[in-house]
């Protein structure tokens, strides 16, 4: 789950950043990078919070520490 994260958020970061170099070279471009953004950060939330519930569930039975 981790991996497919990480991937998610790459493919984020780097469909904001085309977007934004794409707005000075063509506008439909732009807006077509931009709406692969949305969409990937639209994956992203539900992976998360699935990842926080788990850690939530985990974290009463940890005993590392002892």
């Amino acid at each position: 789950m981790n991996k497919l994260i990480l991937i998610i958020f790459t493919i984020a970061v780097v469909a904001q950043l085309t977007g934004i170099v794409l707005l000075f070279i063509d506008a439909k471009l732009a807006l077509q990078a931009f709406i692969y953004y949305v969409a990937t950060i639209i994956l992203l939330v539900p992976l998360l919070i699935i990842k926080k519930r788990k850690t939530k569930e985990e974290d009463p039975n940890d005993y590392r520490d002892y």
